[in-house]
């Protein structure tokens, strides 16, 4: 019983300690530090995306029994880090090779849009910083070709990115 009494009366000891620092701040009637004015002016940093790239870990794979190409995009601001942002996205799985035309090398084309704060809870993953997408296919005979993956985000402000990587087929992996 004493020890518990004991530790009580540290927790009171740090809890005036930390009201009373906290006081002294509070009272002070001088503001300085390299914040202040920072947030008024009008220059300041504010990080928006300005490049997207199609993450190493897309890949062919059966999510509920189904073929799906599980894309993932990374968004980028101007210091490259990882970045969310609300927007549409479109995605093409093309065969990567010269001379077809756009008929013959259009095996898919997705519409994805990213807008509300549920959205990004279901699509973003914090662990790979990057945006999910599960795209159904109808099978894995793509996968069997040479393909390139192609994604574009159109982003508020009239801003779009894109982004294109070849994509390795299962039989290679």
């Amino acid at each position: 019983m004493r020890r518990l009494r004991r530790g009580h009366r540290w927790r009171l000891i740090l809890c005036a300690a930390a009201l009373g620092v906290g006081g002294v701040a509070c009272n002070s009637n001088e503001i300085t530090g390299p914040a202040i004015g920072r947030a008024a002016a009008t220059d300041a940093w504010r990080p928006v995306p300005v490049s997207l790239r199609i993450h190493p870990a897309t890949q062919y794979r059966l999510l509920d029994g189904e073929p799906v190409l599980e894309v993932r995009v990374e968004l980028f601001d101007d210091m490259g880090d990882p970045i969310k942002a609300s927007g549409s996205y479109q995605f093409e799985l093309t065969r990567d090779g010269v001379g077809l035309d756009d008929a013959e090398a259009m095996f898919y084309r997705w519409d994805e849009i990213v807008r509300s704060e549920s959205d990004q809870l279901e699509r973003y993953d914090a662990v790979t910083r990057s945006y999910v997408f599960p795209l159904t296919l109808d099978s894995f005979a793509p996968a069997e070709h040479a393909t390139r993956l192609r994604a574009r985000a159109d982003l508020p402000g009239g801003r779009t990115l894109e982004a294109s990587a070849p994509l390795i087929s299962r039989d290679r992996r």
